[in-house]
């Protein structure tokens, strides 16, 4: 059967007519323009085009963009005037043009220097949204959906994991806080004030918050099946405010077990406590083609002892048993505990903390003698030098690159070399 194609004419009478057909909606009952996707918990529309009251057109966009996963971007924004002038003729009021929020595309210009981090946001997606609002209605407003997503699917765990929107502020929806079913309306700072105290009502178990962290680990994670370390760096020391502790869920159990290769991240300033330090494992997965974290371990001691003790507890919890390689920080304290733990392991340092090394360096023992710009000048070509062998693979030639550079500058730069 041959495929008919429309003349202009006849698509605008179709498109005029399901735009007579729609109805007009509020925000209560914008979810009747919606029905389920092929993604678990994702709506889509069920027409492409969907009127509402002006007052609300912009809430009801806000909620669509929640319910479907999308954010839309402007692309061309409104030129018109909202004022009705019945001496013109004049056919729109309003009229603003948005794109997809991973439409365009991204190349970066290092991009083959060095490999790609994370999957980008941008991927050509094509979808489109133009809202109008024409003067012989005034009151409605127009969603004309052009939903042709391309390189991606909104909401899917492979292709769009990670860069959803966040939600505009639903707590229930954001956090799926337990027993709880809260509605509320309020200005966003009651909504803020409100969210911290759910947060203290359902989440602190106890005043004190070292006891509320047992508790939570005692009551709620360990019964669940989640492995729980607790250190002791009594053992080393008379300060009884030093803490180690951390958790891994079942899920994270069958992931980590998996692994061969893993990441060993330290992140500072977590809490208002300035001494607090979250330690995460991460590894490669495969399935979202990016890293995972699969441990956690909180401690307000940055030292040899609770790193050592925590490696042990997963050694010993069979969750990493042969490591073939860890990346770690330039840290003496992470190099010599896994050397401890997994003797047999690789050390890889991390890229960006090697780069940072050498920066501080440079700047602290790289010196002509001459003025402060020609200093600059040198460590400039010492740095870009040094980043050229870094992302270099082949192991010969690597050890060649070094040998060079240490020819270059042994003589004039014996500080640094």
């Amino acid at each position: 059967m041959s495929e008919v194609t429309l003349t202009r004419r006849e698509q605008q009478a179709l498109r005029k007519a399901a735009l007579e057909a729609a109805p007009v909606r509020t925000l209560r009952d914008i979810g009747s323009a919606l029905e389920p996707s092929t993604i678990p918990n994702v709506m889509k529309l069920k027409s492409n085009i969907v009127r509402v009251f002006a007052s609300e057109w912009e809430l009801c966009k806000q909620e669509i963009e929640e319910q479907c996963c999308i954010k839309w971007i402007i692309s061309r924004p409104n030129r018109h005037s909202s004022a009705v002038d019945i001496t013109k003729k004049k056919c729109v009021l309003f009229s603003q043009i948005y794109s997809c929020h991973r439409g365009r595309s991204y190349e970066p210009e290092s991009r083959e220097k060095h490999p790609i981090q994370c999957k980008l946001k941008k991927v050509g997606c094509e979808a489109t949204l133009t809202i109008t609002c024409y003067a012989d209605k005034p009151h409605v407003y127009v969603f004309d959906f052009i939903v042709n997503h391309t390189n991606y699917i909104p909401g899917d765990i492979k292709t769009d994991l990670g860069l959803i929107p966040l939600t505009r502020g639903h707590p229930a929806q954001g956090h799926q806080l337990e027993k709880s079913d809260l509605r509320f309306s309020a200005t966003s700072t009651s909504k803020n004030i409100l969210s911290m105290d759910i947060n203290q009502t359902i989440f602190c178990l106890h005043e004190d918050d070292f006891k509320s962290m047992k508790m939570w680990f005692t009551k709620k994670l360990s019964p669940k099946g989640f492995i729980i370390f607790e250190g002791n760096l009594q053992t080393y020391s008379n300060d009884e405010s030093l803490y180690a502790c951390g958790f891994t869920s079942p899920f994270q159990q069958s992931k980590i077990k998996a692994a061969a290769t893993f990441c060993m991240d330290a992140t500072y300033s977590i809490t208002q406590r300035s001494n607090d330090i979250l330690y995460t494992i991460v590894i490669h997965d495969e399935e979202l083609d990016r890293g995972f974290p699969c441990a956690y371990m909180l401690i307000n001691y940055h030292s040899l002892d609770s790193i050592v003790q925590w490696l042990k507890h997963l050694k010993d919890n069979q969750l990493v048993v042969n490591p073939r390689q860890f990346t770690i920080d330039c840290s003496d304290a992470e190099t010599n505990s896994l050397v401890a733990i997994f003797p047999g392991c690789q050390i890889q340092y991390c890229l960006f903390h090697v780069s940072q090394a050498w920066y501080r360096q440079l700047n602290l023992k790289v010196k002509t003698g001459n003025t402060a710009a020609q200093n600059h000048l040198v460590r400039g070509e010492m740095m870009a030098f040094l980043k050229h062998i870094m992302y270099e693979e082949h192991i010969v030639v690597f050890l060649d690159k070094i040998a060079d550079f240490i020819g270059r500058h042994q003589q004039s730069q014996p500080d640094f070399v």
